[in-house]
């Protein structure tokens, strides 16, 4: 019984093991998404402040120039990717949020799953010494009962 409690326990050090891998690689997981989710916010705060420049040099090709209503929807087609570019650079920030807020659900629920990994473990253990402690004793009041048993037979005299 004590070789299959030891062997079950082994059992439940190694899924402890699996489970503080599993929370190693999602702490890992949630630096690299932290480190997009700055990355995407500082793109995106950069072409932010770009936008003006990039809509003057847009402007500066048609003022002082007689443009048919082609050119001015020209213009207003540049501006509007220049938009579209910065509302896509917003929706790549979000995503990047949106990956970090879920990585960190699951570190979570990974650092849940360790810790009752660790308090199975620890049952276990607990089992294990106790019903070694119990066979040793039992061993023990075996072996007085023994000595008990051949110190109260008489003793044969050799002739």
């Amino acid at each position: 019984m004590i070789g299959q409690m030891k062997a079950l326990l082994r059992l439940k050090e190694l899924k402890q093991e699996r489970a503080l891998n599993a929370v190693h690689a999602k702490r890992a997981q949630l630096e690299q998404a932290r480190l997009d989710t700055v990355r995407a916010h500082e793109i995106a705060e950069a072409f932010k402040a770009e936008i003006p420049a990039r809509e003057n040099r847009i402007y500066d090709e048609v003022i002082g120039q007689v443009v048919n209503l082609d050119g001015l929807d020209g213009v207003r087609e540049k501006i509007a990717d220049l938009l579209k570019q910065y509302a896509d650079l917003v929706d790549d920030r979000e995503r990047a949020r949106g990956v970090e807020k879920r990585v960190e659900q699951e570190l979570r629920e990974a650092t849940e799953a360790y810790r009752l990994a660790v308090r199975e473990r620890d049952k276990y253990v607990t089992i294990l010494e106790t019903m070694q402690k119990e066979a040793m004793e039992a061993a023990e009041a075996r072996e007085e009962i023994e000595i008990e048993d051949l110190f109260a037979k008489p003793m044969r005299m050799i002739a």
